[in-house]
């Protein structure tokens, strides 16, 4: 019964009972017939402390605390997410030392329940968004250029690996992954998936020069130039943490974002928006 104390709040009222127990039991039968004179004190605790909580630890009750308590452990991060105060009436039940006594238990078993179902709720939604999110991208695949040009392995590959990331999303409890899966599709696959289809692309015909004799022409496969594709997000932004007050500040921001901008381009990249 004392096994696993640390998890229980209350598992600590059992060392009194038992410690004084543990002290009676080298006496003999004679001398608590005629010396001992804590015998209501005894079944006094082992019906207000050591019965309720030996029904506590081998019941239902258990089951339920543990369940509280792991509900919280696996989501410590989710709970964030919900209004303030929700799952307070959990916590402080689970530090209740009191928890064994009277329907208590049954009390926190409906609150766990009424947060898993909120929390479940907003899970669902997180992973809605994020899908929405992934599929607003990947929706202008297909009817791209670069995916009509690119071999049928490559749409097959970029198609997989899209599918891939909306099943993770599917499979995620933890809000904070959700969020990060829909932003590393927007920020890093989507472009990478760009850069593939674009490199898959049919190479051109080749082109012809002068052999060393002068006389007959050779073929020269052209070099394609390959451009990088990059999010939007990845680009360092002018002024940033500053603030736009007035008109002139904006038109200066303008033609600084304009210019990085161009410059990317310029530099052979592909922005994604």
């Amino acid at each position: 019964m004392r096994s696993g104390a640390a998890a229980y709040p209350f598992i600590d009222q059992l060392d009194e009972p038992i410690g004084l127990l543990a002290e009676l039991s080298s006496n003999s039968a004679a001398w608590f017939v005629e010396h001992f004179a804590g015998a209501d004190d005894l079944l006094d605790a082992k019906d207000n402390v050591i019965d309720p909580i030996k029904a506590f630890l081998n019941g239902n009750q258990r089951s339920v605390y543990d369940d509280a308590r792991s509900f919280i452990q696996a989501n410590s991060t989710n709970i964030a997410y919900l209004p303030a105060g929700v799952a307070d009436g959990i916590e402080t039940a689970l530090e209740d030392a009191q928890i064994f006594r009277g329907n208590k238990t049954a009390q926190l078993g409906s609150v766990v329940t009424a947060v898993r179902t909120q929390l479940d709720g907003v899970v669902a939604a997180e992973r809605d968004a994020a899908a929405a999110k992934i599929d607003d991208y990947w929706k202008q695949v297909p009817v791209s250029a670069a995916y009509a040009a690119a071999t049928e392995a490559a749409r097959q590959s970029v198609t997989r690996q899209t599918e891939q990331m909306l099943a993770r999303v599917q499979q995620e409890r933890q809000i904070p992954t959700i969020r990060h899966l829909a932003a590393q599709f927007d920020d890093t696959i989507y472009p990478a998936i760009l850069d593939t289809l674009e490199a898959a692309k049919a190479a051109p015909a080749p082109g012809w020069e002068d052999s060393d004799d002068g006389e007959t022409p050779v073929p020269v496969k052209p070099t394609p130039l390959v451009k990088q594709s990059i999010s939007i997000r990845k680009l360092s932004w002018p002024g940033a943490g500053g603030v736009l007050e007035t008109e002139a500040q904006v038109d200066v921001y303008l033609d600084q974002l304009r210019a990085t901008l161009l410059a990317t381009i310029n530099d052979n990249k592909r922005i994604t928006l």
